[in-house]
């Protein structure tokens, strides 16, 4: 079961290096509102601006009793058709399970029937607002949704086992990458390595990786 709490941090651009202060809520203040700073426990961190201009950053707390794997290795894979574009990160491999735990609490965070009787319901996003999960303090991969647009948009309860076949399939397995999800044209969802920036995947000049089952 996962129990959700919030607690707020603040994440503003400072020039000095990534600093902590401890207080009642816990700030962090860095110089990068999208790196994960270091020893943060598993769950739920939800990036978004306030009316100033700066990157929040709530934390959704998890009781994290069980989780199952989303992400299996997949040897022959049809693609789902739930993505419109892909963005690889040819090469640059993820730890399997890191991968799989943070994939499964995303998944669990967004598919709990529970959601729609949460105010905010957490399915949906604000405009240009982040979700990304990660599974320990140790963690090396971050599994995340991205609403790129100006208006709120409701995640689909099945957006991780379903999207991440297409990035499976056009990446490979455990590979980084990013998909563009269908019928939402600035919803994207994708995992990486927790030290880059999610908002620079699409950045990504490949589209597929060769060796995966639809590279090219």
């Amino acid at each position: 079961m996962f129990v959700k709490s919030v607690l707020v941090l603040r994440l503003v651009a400072l020039a000095a290096s990534l600093a902590i202060e401890h207080g009642t809520h816990g700030t962090l203040i860095g110089r990068s509102p999208f790196t994960l700073p270091p020893g943060l426990d598993a769950g739920i961190y939800t990036w978004s601006f306030d009316e100033a201009g700066n990157q929040v950053v709530k934390a959704e707390d998890f009781n994290v009793t069980s989780i199952a794997p989303v992400l299996d290795e997949r040897h022959e894979l049809d693609r789902r058709w739930n993505s419109i574009n892909t963005w690889c990160g040819c090469g640059i491999w993820l730890d399997a399970t890191d991968t799989n735990n943070a994939n499964a609490i995303l998944n669990h965070w967004f598919s709990d029937p529970n959601n729609p009787s949460m105010d905010p319901n957490p399915n949906i996003l604000s405009p240009n607002s982040l979700t990304g999960a990660i599974a320990n303090a140790d963690a090396t991969v971050i599994a995340f949704v991205w609403n790129r647009g100006n208006s709120n948009v409701f995640v689909p309860t099945d957006i991780v086992p379903h999207t991440s076949i297409d990035i499976s399939y056009n990446c490979g397995n455990f590979i980084a990458g990013t998909a563009q999800v269908v019928g939402f044209p600035h919803l994207d969802y994708g995992y990486m390595r927790s030290n880059r920036d999610p908002y620079t995947a699409e950045g990504s000049l490949s589209r597929t990786c060769p060796g995966a089952t639809g590279g090219q």
